[in-house]
């Protein structure tokens, strides 16, 4: 989850001690974790789609699949978690030590080729960017009360601070559902296979 938090903070320019609000300060990575938490979407046993890649002399491999979602958590599950896990259709658990996983574009690559191999995954996904326009908006709620003024010859226009995190806004709320890959992102889009021979 750090990684994300921190992807997270780096949108938002969130501090780790922005503001205070009674007794608690904002923004720790426990703050940027409930958030992230609230925008998870958790992915069960959905099937990987491989890249095919033609070697010289016309060999094609299948290295790397697609797992249709992007900005899972970094955490390689287990038999018995339900954290990131690869699973061969029949049920039998891929072990993290066989494949390289990109976490953030939600890309699996073997070291060999696994033709004919089916592979599902189950995880979580996160929408960052869904995340990032909650954080703003808190933001500006702490801000609701801030006013320009001007003292000792010099003026603050603290309503500047305001419009730009409008700004971000919307610049975020068209990605909203990015960590979805299909016809928004322009990616490869995924589909649900469905067997209809059992």
């Amino acid at each position: 989850m750090q990684t994300l938090a921190d992807r997270l903070r780096n949108l938002t320019n969130a501090g780790d001690g922005d503001y205070t609000i009674g007794t608690v300060v904002y923004w720790t990575d426990e703050h940027l974790q409930d958030v992230l938490d609230r925008h998870q979407v958790w992915v069960v046993n959905h099937p990987l789609e491989f890249v095919p890649q033609t070697q010289a002399g016309g060999t094609v491999n299948y290295l790397t699949a697609v797992t249709g979602y992007r900005d899972w958590e970094a955490a390689a599950g287990t038999a018995g978690t339900e954290r990131f896990i690869i699973r061969e259709t029949d049920g039998d658990f891929n072990s993290s030590a066989n494949y390289t996983p990109d976490y953030e574009n939600g890309r699996v690559t073997w070291s060999a080729t696994q033709g004919g191999t089916a592979y599902m995954v189950t995880g979580y996904s996160y929408d960052v960017y869904a995340a990032a326009v909650d954080v703003l908006r808190q933001r500006l709620a702490y801000m609701d009360y801030w006013y320009d003024f001007e003292a000792d010859n010099q003026t603050f226009t603290r309503s500047q601070a305001v419009a730009n995190i409008n700004g971000l806004i919307a610049n975020f709320r068209p990605l909203i559902g990015n960590n979805v890959k299909g016809a928004k992102s322009g990616d490869l889009s995924i589909s649900q296979m469905v067997r209809i021979d059992i």
